[in-house]
This record gives C-alpha cells, structure tokens and sequence, in this order.
C-alpha cells in the first residue's frame, strides 16, 4: 500500500527521476571509492604484517648469532670478519622497534 502511494508520487512529479539518477551516481561513486580504500588498506596492513614477520625472523636470526659469538670473540669484541658483537647488538634492537 505504502509503496503505491510511493510510485505515484514519483509519477505525479516528472522531475524526480533524474534528481533520483543523480542521487544514484553520486552513492555509486562513494561507494566504489570506499571499496578502493579498504582493499588498498587491506593489502597495505597484510604488507606490514609480512615485514613484521620478516623482522622478527631476522633478530631472531641476530640475536642467535650474538649468543654464539660471545664465547667466539677477541679482547676487542669482535668476530666473524671484523663485525663488533656491539654492532649487532644496534642492528637488533633497530630491528626490533
């Protein structure tokens, strides 16, 4: 019943088709930008998550490799090709934060 009372009143105005269009467009074009947005947010926080993960896995890596180097270094602190165990030490708490 409602409804036919809304069709005619649409009918009964000429005008109101083309402000209803227009309308349309408008909410189409917000909503394929919205869309756009969250998929590019989507794909930029699984990026972020993978360099996290990547991050993780490298101090991991580091601080694995400053444990074994601590009975494997000189008076001066360093091993393996010049690296200073203190380097490393920087190189993973960057990596960390």
């Amino acid at each position: 019943m409602i409804l036919r009372k809304i069709i005619r009143w649409i009918e009964g105005h000429p005008g109101i088709a083309s402000w209803i269009q227009a309308v349309g467009a408008i909410v189409a074009l917000g909503l394929t930008v919205y869309i756009a947005y969250d998929a590019s947010a989507s794909q930029e926080k699984q990026a972020i998550q993978a360099a996290s993960s990547w991050a993780q896995h490298v101090q991991e890596r580091f601080n694995e490799e400053i444990d074994q180097s601590k009975t494997k270094t000189d008076d001066q602190g360093t091993f393996y090709s010049g690296i200073r165990s203190q380097d490393l030490l920087i190189i993973s708490q960057a990596i960390h934060t």
